[in-house]
């Protein structure tokens, strides 16, 4: 079960979400519509990955990632940071590519109305 907590500042930078995550680790993720606006779209569509129950994941924020949807640094000089993600049990789970997710990590199907905004070569690309 997460637990959401909402930070309420005046400096558009320090504005975030906090959640407690089923590990007891809190993360600090910029809100959703800052994050949307500045991501790039990596596909519109999910990344299906096999996860380690225990294991500590890193999903890309920023979208420009080569390694989708995992950080590979490339936000590096940016306001992005990966968002942290352990994984509680060993099972297949599917990532949010589009970086629009209202359920990060995971897809919550918001690339559906992007799929005409992404050229398809694009799409298919991971």
């Amino acid at each position: 079960q997460f637990l959401y907590f909402i930070g309420l500042r005046n400096e558009p930078m320090l504005r975030g979400t906090f959640r407690r995550l089923a590990a007891g680790t809190a993360a600090c993720m910029e809100s959703y519509d800052q994050r949307v606006k500045a991501s790039k779209i990596a596909m519109a569509a999910p990344c299906g990955v096999d996860v380690e129950a225990g294991k500590t994941y890193y999903w890309c924020t920023c979208g420009k990632s080569s390694k989708q949807p995992f950080c590979d640094g490339s936000h590096k000089d940016s306001e992005f940071k990966p968002a942290p993600w352990k994984a509680t049990e060993s099972r297949k789970v599917f990532l949010c590519a589009c970086k629009h997710t209202k359920n990060a990590p995971f897809c919550d199907g918001s690339h559906t109305p992007l799929k005409t905004k992404v050229s398809p070569a694009k799409e298919g690309s991971s």
